[in-house]
C-alpha cells in the first residue's frame, strides 16, 4: 500500500483531473513508498499479524525483543500455550507506539516466557498491527508525495542521473541520493537498530 493517494499526488504536482499519467503515476508512488521504506527500515501502514519468536537472542530475562515494530499489541500466546496477554506489557510503558518489546513485569513473577527452539509449534505468538503507526505520520506521507513527484520529473530531463557526469569544464558532477529535503524529512524515522 503506497503512504500517499493518487489524488494526493496530482495535487501536488497541479495535473488536476488529467488522468493521461495516472498508471505512471501509481507506480512512482509504489516505488516512492518502496524507497522511503528502505531508508527508514520501517513499515508505516501497519498489517495484522501474528510474529513468532523461538530464539534465545529474542530473550533476555522477562523482555522479548521484538524484530519489527509494533503498533498495537492484542495477543501474546507463550510457547506452551498459554495466554500471557494480561501478564505482558509493552515497552517502552506510556509511550505511544511503535513498541519495539514486550516484558513481563515482576508483580507477574509466576509468570515466564516458554519456547523451544527450532520449533514453531512451540514459539511465543506476538499477535498484533505490525508497523510504526496505522496510518503514515503527516511528514512521511508528504515525503513520500515529494519523491514521487521528484521521480516524475526525472522522465523529462535530458541529463543521466545515474553515474558521475563530466562537464565540458572537467568538473564532475556525481549523481544524487535521495533529495536532501526528503531526508530530512524522514530522519526522524529512521529505525536504529
Amino acid at each position: 500500500m503506497a503512504y500517499a493517494t493518487l489524488d494526493d499526488l496530482k495535487q501536488y504536482l497541479g495535473i488536476g483531473t488529467s488522468t493521461a499519467d495516472d498508471a505512471l503515476l501509481t507506480e512512482l508512488l509504489n516505488r516512492a513508498t518502496d524507497l522511503v521504506r528502505t531508508f527508514t527500515g520501517r513499515e508505516f501502514a501497519a498489517v495484522a499479524g501474528t510474529r513468532k519468536y523461538m530464539f534465545s537472542d529474542a530473550f533476555q530475562g522477562r523482555i522479548l525483543y521484538l524484530d519489527e515494530d509494533l503498533a498495537s499489541l492484542t495477543q501474546v500466546v507463550n510457547g506452551d500455550g498459554t495466554d500471557i496477554t494480561a501478564k505482558v506489557q509493552v515497552w517502552p510503558p506510556n509511550a505511544k507506539p511503535p513498541y519495539w518489546a514486550l516484558w513481563i513485569p515482576w508483580e507477574h513473577a509466576d509468570t515466564d516466557w516458554t519456547w523451544t527452539e527450532g520449533r514453531s509449534d512451540k514459539a511465543v505468538q506476538v499477535t498484533g498491527l505490525w508497523g510504526y503507526s496505522q496510518t503514515p505520520p503527516d511528514a512521511v506521507k508528504h515525503a513520500t508525495i515529494r519523491l514521487a513527484a521528484w521521480l516524475y520529473r526525472q522522465k523529462d530531463t535530458s541529463a543521466d542521473l545515474d553515474r558521475p557526469l563530466l562537464t565540458n569544464d572537467g568538473v564532475v558532477i556525481m549523481p544524487g541520493a535521495l533529495p536532501k529535503d526528503i531526508q530530512q524529512m524522514l530522519a526522524p524515522y529512521r529505525r536504529l537498530v
